[in-house]
């Protein structure tokens, strides 16, 4: 959880007037990054390390402008489905976001 705090204090000293593209898409990514370790019950440096392996950070970096648009459950599906295309294997344990 300790990311996430760091995020929300960024957001609170930073705010969308004073960040520029790169810092919305570096937040967003790291967002997309721990909502991905989350829902899959995996932990973060593994999340990361199967995303990067697998082109789902490439992905999000890529297709920022559509993938910011779409909910968090869209976007964790498109990263199922393009790191499966490039080799990986789903994980199959899901946590249930209640």
């Amino acid at each position: 959880m300790f990311p996430i705090f760091l995020l929300i204090l960024r957001r609170i000293f930073i705010t969308n007037e004073n960040m520029d593209d790169k810092d919305l898409k570096i937040e967003f990514i790291a967002l997309a990054l721990i909502e991905y370790a989350v829902h899959k019950n995996i932990p973060i440096a593994d999340a990361y390390s199967y995303l990067s392996k697998y082109q789902g950070i490439s992905f999000l970096d890529e297709c920022y402008n559509i993938e910011h648009t779409l909910s968090m459950e869209n976007i964790i599906e498109d990263l199922d489905s393009v790191c499966e295309n490039n080799g990986g294997q789903r994980y199959d344990t899901v946590v249930s976001r209640q």
